[in-house]
């Protein structure tokens, strides 16, 4: 009596496109059958193996996808192509982050969540038509698209800004489309890993083991030049993964505050002075009031250490007027260390321009005011100019080079340059200078590699808008000569 042969084959593809490789086994088990043998696969087991992430998500990409993407956002293939090619590692290397971390929501939720939309059937209509390049231009006519945002979320936290912008500048597509891309990416990297999950019964133990064994494989895809470890906020690539959890600094996105040798340590008395002053100049008004009239006290929660983002005209940054040079010098606060998503670090005052600029580019929960046109500006603090001339004085090109750094590291940014002077003299050469004065800083900028289309515009007005209305004393007069930005686009 002949025995039936049991045929065990190895694959790494357990996916709906595996079907064409189970038809070939059948053909080679009713090759290897001896004759009476039974052609059938009741007694073939087919092995399934570790699922290789990277490849399975690449096996989702083919030609087709890439162009749709292209043409939709308006960007290369070869610009598409390496976007995803920092993208897709990095959705993987959150993934696994987040995986050996203790979170509240489970990863098995996530993935499980990724599975019942059955996103690899959705991913080839991801592209279709032309979208809104002012939107993430990923379409979904299942409605899956808030989802995936939702995933892209989940897996970055907070981070997600940074990663957004590392892919935006890695492979120079527009922020819209680096968003677009990543939603693209975290469907390929997710689809194939959850479909396993569901298939084999994993829970968070196993898919963390599943991802830890892949770690090196995914490290090593992550392309150089690609600024992953800066952007997720930890020191190096083989932090991924690791249980050590990152205490997130608040309000600002990777900023690490230090104050230096005790410095600092008088900001706390002034605040209670203030205080104090401010609720003995209160009451004092109230006794001299002949009408009773009710007033709400001062809000003293306002005295915090963070950069005020409103009009220059109504912030009142301290400083003094320097004799020497007829500037007006801004106290800049206590030092702090900002860290740009490229981890260039930029060691500023907390009061300063660059501190107050990067808040308004990296809160979430700040909005450009495109109504009154004397929101979102701020003042170039450091900068000053020679007397009566459109040169920068000696000193003022660090600020300038910090401010292109943040514009370089926020692409999808975009700004306004004014120039404004004080009263003195004829108000139409004081406009032509304040012009041009602005242009120089413009000029400036474009030399330190911030792109010229993220300066809509550099103007002058002169003695207009003064920050210090007054113009009858040299310290306010000071004041009043500078040079602003306004925030057009984050």
């Amino acid at each position: 009596m002949l025995l039936e042969p049991e045929l065990v084959f190895t694959t790494y593809d357990t996916f709906p496109n595996n079907i064409p490789e189970i038809a070939y086994l059948k053909v080679v088990f009713s090759i290897l059958c001896q004759p009476g043998c039974r052609a059938s696969l009741i007694n073939l087991k087919i092995k399934a193996m570790s699922l290789d992430v990277l490849e399975a998500a690449k096996r989702l990409l083919p030609d087709s996808i890439i162009t749709k993407a292209a043409m939709s956002l308006g960007e290369t293939e070869a610009n598409i192509r390496k976007a995803l090619k920092g993208a897709i590692p990095a959705v993987l290397a959150g993934l696994l982050h987040r995986s050996a971390r203790n979170d509240e929501s489970s990863i098995t939720d996530l993935l499980k969540n990724v599975n019942n939309i059955g996103v690899i059937n959705v991913i080839p209509n991801l592209f279709e038509g032309k979208a809104d390049p002012n939107a993430s231009a990923v379409s979904s006519s299942s409605g899956a698209n808030a989802m995936i945002s939702d995933w892209l979320k989940s897996v970055f936290g907070s981070k997600l800004i940074n990663i957004i912008n590392a892919v935006s500048i890695y492979a120079d597509v527009k922020s819209s489309s680096a968003n677009a891309i990543l939603n693209l990416a975290v469907s390929v990297a997710l689809g194939p890993i959850a479909q396993y999950t569901a298939d084999n019964n994993l829970g968070k133990a196993e898919i963390n083991a599943l991802l830890q064994s892949q770690k090196s494989a995914i490290i090593n895809a992550i392309p150089a030049g690609f600024n992953l470890s800066g952007s997720m906020g930890i020191n190096s690539l083989n932090d991924i993964g690791t249980k050590i959890v990152t205490v997130e600094p608040k309000p600002y996105e990777n900023q690490r505050i230090v104050v230096k040798n005790g410095r600092g340590k008088w900001i706390w008395p002034v605040i209670l002075v203030a205080t104090f002053g401010g609720l003995i100049w209160f009451f004092s008004r109230r006794s001299d009031t002949e009408t009773e009239t009710t007033l709400t006290p001062p809000d003293t929660t306002r005295l915090v250490m963070t950069p005020t983002i409103d009009t220059p005209a109504l912030v009142q940054v301290p400083g003094k007027l320097d004799s020497t040079s007829g500037n007006y010098i801004y106290d800049p606060g206590v030092e702090i260390e900002i860290q740009l998503p490229d981890s260039t670090l930029l060691k500023v005052g907390a009061n300063s321009t660059e501190a107050r600029l990067f808040n308004m580019l990296t809160d979430t929960t700040w909005s450009i005011d495109t109504i009154d046109k004397t929101k979102n500006w701020v003042t170039l603090d450091r900068v000053y100019f020679e007397t009566g001339k459109a040169m920068l004085a000696k000193g003022s090109d660090t600020q300038v080079r910090n401010i292109a750094s943040m514009l370089k590291n926020f692409p999808a940014s975009s700004i306004k340059i004014g120039g404004y002077t004080d009263n003195e003299g004829d108000s139409i050469v004081n406009k032509r200078l304040s012009d041009q004065r602005a242009k120089k800083v413009m000029n400036e900028l474009v030399k330190f590699g911030v792109r010229p289309k993220q300066i809509s515009e550099a103007v002058g007005y002169g003695p207009e808008y003064p920050v210090c209305p007054a113009n009858d004393s040299p310290d306010c007069k000071a004041r009043n000569r500078r040079v602003d930005l306004k925030v057009a686009a984050k």
